[in-house]
């Protein structure tokens, strides 16, 4: 590209740029780039205290977004610091907080229902409903972070989950009812 390209592509702030084939060149709408959702957007999704994580420097800019999505009582940071230390390319990450609160003003969240008031494990009794019911509540708030991430110029299939253990079980069941195809769940 010659000066006067550069200064025309300077000049359009990013909304257009510059594409060659080999054979021809033209100018085409540039994507936005994405960016994190803001605090306040993750806590009206029912994700409050969530954690993001920037791409490495050294990696590019992000194209993919990992959600992590934490065990039974566990909290987002040692997730997010996971994110970090992974240091993928062109990968950001968000660490997630479970929506629903441990008995007894326990620190740390559940993805669904595990616990009767007391603390003891719900059982596994025929038509006990209390964890499916609290999964589809949690796989609600999953399907808005989902749009509220495309909004923010995340789509569907540059989003990539990784659960562990009850979060597994939460990423699983998101990557079957999303309505469009995800990146990928670990």
């Amino acid at each position: 590209m010659d000066s006067y390209s550069d200064d025309i592509a300077a000049g359009i702030d990013g909304l257009l740029q510059l594409t060659t084939d080999g054979s021809s060149t033209s100018w085409v709408w540039a994507e936005p780039a994405p960016v994190a959702p803001s605090a306040d957007a993750l806590r009206q999704v029912g994700f409050a205290g969530s954690e993001w994580v920037e791409a490495a420097a050294t990696t590019g800019p992000a194209s993919n977004l990992l959600l992590l999505l934490h065990g039974l009582g566990d909290l987002p940071s040692p997730f997010a610091t996971f994110a970090r230390r992974m240091a993928l390319p062109q990968t950001a990450a968000l660490s997630l907080r479970a929506p629903l609160p441990l008995p007894l003003g326990l620190d740390g969240g559940a993805w669904h229902e595990a616990f009767e008031a007391d603390g003891d494990l719900i059982d596994d009794t025929p038509g006990e409903r209390r964890r499916t019911e609290s999964l589809a509540s949690t796989r609600a708030r999953l399907l808005a972070l989902l749009e509220l991430l495309a909004t923010c110029g995340w789509p569907a299939h540059r989003v990539f989950l990784f659960g562990f253990a009850q979060g597994g079980t939460a990423a699983l069941d998101l990557m079957l009812h999303a309505p469009a195809r995800l990146g990928g769940v670990v």
